[in-house]
Order: C-alpha cells, then sequence, then structure tokens
C-alpha cells in the first residue's frame, strides 16, 4: 500500500502547499488551521523511506486545546505553547476514509471547508488582504455593488396589443371508437384497434454477453491518517470478458385485432380569425367586434383575450431597456418623454433598474 505526502495551505500569510507532516507554516511559522484539511495533488510524493513510514503510520496529530497548535502524537507538550499534553481536553485530527471522488486534489476544497477565524493575523499582511481572504473576491464586489444612486430616464418607446379568440361553430368530419349523441351522417366500419402478439415459436440465436472471470485489486480510494500523509485503499474489482452464447428467442407473430369504427359529422366551436388592435402610445382599447360575429350568437362567438404591455426607458448610458406592464391602468400613466425614477450603482455606474415595483 504506497503512502503519499498530502499538503495544507496557511490562512494566515496564505502559503500554498504545506507539506502534510509539517505542523507550522514553513513562510510565516503559523501553526496548521485548527480543522485543517489535508489534500492530495495529482504529483504527490510516494513516501519510500522506511523511517517515514513509520511516521505516517504512527497516528493522527493532536491538536493544544490552549492554543490551538498541531503536535505529532508522540510530542509530550505543545511545540506551539509548551503547554503539557492532555488526554482529555486535547484532541486528535480525524482520520477519514475517502473514496477517489472525495479526496480534495487542492487547498481551495480544503480551505472552504473550515469555518476558523486564525488566532494569530500578521499584521504585516494588512488589512485589505485580510478582508478579501476572509470575504473573498465576491462578497467585495456585491458590498461595492449594492451602494445605488437614483437617477431620471426617459420612456422612449411604446407598444401595446390586445387581442380577441374569436370561436365559429362550424360542422366537421370525424373518426372514432365511440360515437358522440350528436353525431350526423353516421357511417360504420371496422378497422385495427391494435394488435396481439403470439409466440408461434422459438428459434437458436446467438449473442454477446460478459462473463465474470476474476477479481483484480485497484486503488479505490484514500485513507487521510489525520497526520498529513494519505495510504491507499484497495478495492476489489471484477474482472469481466466478452464470450458468445447460443439461447432460444421467441418467434413472434403480431394478430391485427378489429372494432368497430365510426366517421360522422359533428358541430365544434372551432378557432377562427382573432380581432386585433394595437399601438405605440397610452391610448388603449379593445378591437371592436363586427356585427357579423354578434348579431350571430349561434354561429359566432368571442373566447380568450389576451392583452400585452411594453415600453422602453433610455438609461444614463444612452441603452434602450424593455419593460413589461402587467396591466392596462399602469400603463396608460406611461407617455414618451415621461421621466421615471431608476437606479444605477454608485461606484461602477451600472443601470439596476427602475425603482418602481410595477416594472420588476
Amino acid at each position: 500500500m504506497a503512502i503519499r505526502v498530502g499538503r495544507w495551505d496557511c490562512f494566515v500569510c496564505g502559503h500554498i502547499g504545506n507539506l502534510g507532516p509539517e505542523t507550522h507554516c514553513t513562510s510565516c511559522g503559523s501553526s496548521r488551521p485548527k480543522d485543517v484539511v489535508f489534500y492530495l495533488p495529482e504529483d504527490a510524493k510516494i513516501v519510500e523511506d522506511k523511517e517515514e513510514i513509520a511516521k505516517s503510520k504512527a497516528g493522527a496529530d493532536w491538536v493544544c486545546s490552549y492554543c490551538d497548535g498541531h503536535n505529532k502524537i508522540d510530542a509530550s507538550i505543545c511545540s506551539t505553547c509548551g503547554n503539557d499534553k492532555s488526554e482529555k481536553e486535547d484532541k486528535q485530527l480525524e482520520v477519514r476514509n475517502l473514496m477517489l471522488d472525495e479526496v480534495p486534489n487542492s487547498g481551495a476544497r480544503g480551505i472552504s471547508r473550515s469555518k476558523e477565524t486564525p488566532k494569530k493575523l500578521d499584521k504585516k499582511a494588512g488589512f485589505w488582504k485580510y478582508i478579501l481572504g476572509a470575504s473573498g473576491l465576491g462578497g467585495l464586489f456585491i458590498w461595492l455593488f449594492s451602494f445605488s444612486t437614483t437617477i431620471d430616464v426617459p420612456v422612449v418607446e411604446m407598444y401595446w396589443e390586445r387581442q380577441i379568440e374569436v370561436l365559429e361553430y362550424k360542422q366537421v368530419q370525424e373518426e372514432e371508437w365511440k360515437l358522440p349523441s350528436e353525431a350526423t351522417s353516421v357511417e360504420s366500419f371496422q378497422a385495427v384497434h391494435h394488435y396481439r402478439k403470439d409466440i408461434t415459436g422459438y428459434r437458436t440465436e446467438s449473442r454477446t454477453v460478459q462473463k465474470k472471470v476474476g477479481t483484480r485489486r485497484v486503488v479505490c480510494g484514500q485513507k487521510d491518517q489525520g497526520n498529513g500523509y494519505f495510504e491507499d485503499v484497495y478495492c476489489n474489482e471484477p474482472i469481466y470478458e466478452s464470450v458468445q452464447e447460443e439461447y432460444e428467442a421467441p418467434i413472434y407473430v403480431e394478430t391485427p385485432i378489429y372494432k368497430t369504427k365510426y366517421r360522422y359529422n359533428i358541430y365544434r366551436w372551432l378557432p377562427n380569425q382573432p380581432l386585433m388592435a394595437s399601438g405605440n402610445n397610452e391610448r388603449v382599447n379593445w378591437p371592436s367586434v363586427p356585427s357579423e360575429i354578434t348579431n350571430n350568437p349561434k354561429k359566432f362567438k368571442t373566447g380568450e383575450q389576451i392583452e400585452k404591455y411594453l415600453f422602453w426607458v433610455k438609461t444614463h448610458k444612452d441603452e434602450k431597456v424593455k419593460y413589461d406592464v402587467k396591466d392596462a391602468d399602469t400603463f396608460k400613466e406611461l407617455y414618451v418623454g415621461k421621466k421615471l425614477k431608476a437606479e444605477k450603482s454608485t461606484i461602477f455606474g451600472t443601470y439596476k433598474g427602475l425603482k418602481s415595483e410595477l416594472f420588476k
């Protein structure tokens, strides 16, 4: 079983890739993070020295309850603060068995799992370096973007559209397995309703199948020793070979099943040409319904009403932005040239949208 040397990253100075067994950062001398997560880079060194292999299997490191310093299992006093080792109060790092897809291969994954704020902050790193390291550039960007300035943006274009569905009562011809009571000019005939599959015999055929012929030992995971080392974990993996086998395949015949089907005439309400009205101002109206429709209720009727209201504003950067208005009353309050309250980012100057909830 191969032993590999893991790595860890320093929270205090940002040094990346400290060797796993090192209990202090080789750059600034700070102890490992209390809840350090070791990671295993792809080019991790395989340990061949017998003494180092013995150290890797000695046991997990322990964390001082007084200063959170890390120490080797055989240390009787803390290498950071000199406090005596306490079996009751001091805790050992966790030994974990990980599947291959669970093994972290970079420090970013390990750092993200820890919620610890380092006790020893290098003042030379500076305030902003600490803020960026703890909060992340993403959080800083969002915070800066939240500062807004109110601006006026003019309405430069409007468009509305209203539609009324028209239905016409028309006679159509249909075919169905069941006959509606209002059907006329009925014809009946025999048609294939479905097919029944019957087995009439068998024939010998061959096919390729995967046959298990043995097993092999493969690395399927890593054991995080809790001291900066990782040890290969092995599993038995089956070995398959492709072989030909004969089998009896059923022979099917499909038998059509006939049922009575009906062809008939029937009246249905069917969509006709819809009535449309549109405009590019605030004077909204519904399309007029022709007398041909209103005077023939048995032949025509109106159905669903659809309405759409859009307008565009020009931002402080001369960009046109489209908005959708849900109701006509709000749309009627607009007109080309009207100025609306909007927001832009104070720091970045980015247009953020209208302030009114009616146009979100």
